[in-house]
């Protein structure tokens, strides 16, 4: 009798043992961990999905993602070329906008989206949106304006010389300038075209028949007459110290030797009546000139003695302005109200307009990928890029 008491006493304490672990098992199963959630969903909103000619500098905005859980929400930026863009170009964004620094490439298509992450590690992302951006190379952009018939350009550096015929004076523009504008270098004298030697500036004075020279580093700069009698003195081109000038009046082109104190012109050759000789460019031991009046472009080989001149390109609407970029020549054509370009390389000669509707172009100057164009009659600097 005590012993099956002894063993009914150890069944009750097992059974008690393992009814209790069932107990808390059963506990344990019934404890609910809260769930956290991903930020809700949200829309692009600018710039709007296919959009074209969008500046190079976009501001991009879209709505606000809202967290149930009221975690602190920000935005990662993803845009790039691919249609599934995968580019972080701005993360860990508070606000609901991002205006990119940089300039995109032109024109090309971009992809962008928007992800808004919690600080839980949930993420959501939006849709994605596609646009266009600006095509530079199909059309100008004003760089200064308010001007007084602008015609001669010249760079030293990012600084741009330009003569403002109109005013009687040189004005300089610094390009690079967030927001450029035109300071006076010198004021009451005539000019038409510019050209740089080292710190001087050489300035044509075709009302005066004069040359005229300035330190461009001096605080106060001034005026010294480098020749005189010029004949309308027009287009400059530098070959070391040699400096090419056209004169109009006399259908010429002469140069002087600027190393020497007092230089006198000597004449490289004498041009058919008429043709108004005006924008000069070197390029090696070729010597560009354009003629007005006889609406072509010519070369001459200053190699040769006599050198013998050779039509580059024809047809052209009173060709003003020249800038070489490679093998690519582009032109001004004054009348034309238009830029136009050729390659020099070519064995056949094809005019190609570049850009038109301007206004009395009559200058042009290289700066980069950018071509600056000195519009006479619209009393502005404008300004392409090239390729």
């Amino acid at each position: 009798m005590k012993k099956n008491l002894n063993l009914l006493l150890v069944i009750a304490a097992i059974l008690t043992i393992f009814g209790c672990g069932s107990d808390e098992s059963s506990n344990e199963e019934m404890t609910i961990t809260p769930v956290n959630s991903a930020p809700n969903s949200f829309s692009l909103l600018t710039v709007s999905n296919e959009a074209v000619n969008v500046a190079l500098k976009p501001t991009l905005t879209w709505n606000a993602s809202i967290d149930l859980d009221n975690d602190p929400v920000t935005y990662d930026l993803i845009l790039d070329n691919n249609p599934s863009p995968n580019t972080v170009i701005a993360s860990n964004l508070i606000e609901t906008e991002f205006t990119l620094s940089d300039p995109l490439e032109f024109p090309q298509i971009f992809y962008w989206k928007v992800i808004a992450k919690d600080n839980n590690g949930n993420s959501t992302e939006s849709g994605i949106f596609s646009f266009t951006t600006i095509d530079l190379f199909s059309q100008t952009t004003d760089v200064v304006t308010g001007l007084s018939n602008p015609a001669g350009l010249v760079f030293d550096g990012n600084d741009l010389y330009v003569a403002e015929v109109g005013a009687n004076k040189v004005s300089k523009i610094n390009v690079q300038a967030t927001n450029p504008d035109a300071t006076d270098v010198l004021t009451g004298l005539f000019t038409f075209r510019l050209a740089i030697s080292g710190n001087e500036l050489y300035i044509s004075q075709p009302q005066a028949n004069l040359i005229s020279k300035t330190d461009i580093t001096a605080t106060t700069p001034t005026v010294t007459p480098v020749v005189s009698g010029t004949n309308g003195a027009s287009g400059l081109a530098f070959d070391v110290n040699d400096l090419y000038v056209t004169a109009p009046d006399a259908n010429e082109i002469n140069k002087l030797d600027i190393s020497i104190a007092n230089p006198t012109l000597e004449n490289v050759t004498i041009l058919d009546c008429c043709v108004r000789p005006d924008e000069l460019l070197l390029n090696g031991n070729d010597l560009y000139i354009a003629l007005r009046t006889a609406n072509k472009i010519i070369k001459l080989d200053i190699s040769t003695t006599p050198p013998t001149s050779i039509d580059v390109a024809t047809g052209l609407s009173n060709p003003a302005g020249l800038a070489l970029d490679g093998n690519t020549l582009y032109i001004a054509e004054y009348n034309g109200n238009k830029i136009s370009k050729i390659d020099i390389t070519s064995t056949t000669t094809t005019v190609t307009d570049v850009i038109t509707g301007l206004s009395g172009p009559r200058g042009l100057a290289l700066n980069g990928n950018q071509l600056f164009i000195a519009e006479y009659n619209g009393n502005k600097i404008s300004k392409i890029y090239v390729q």
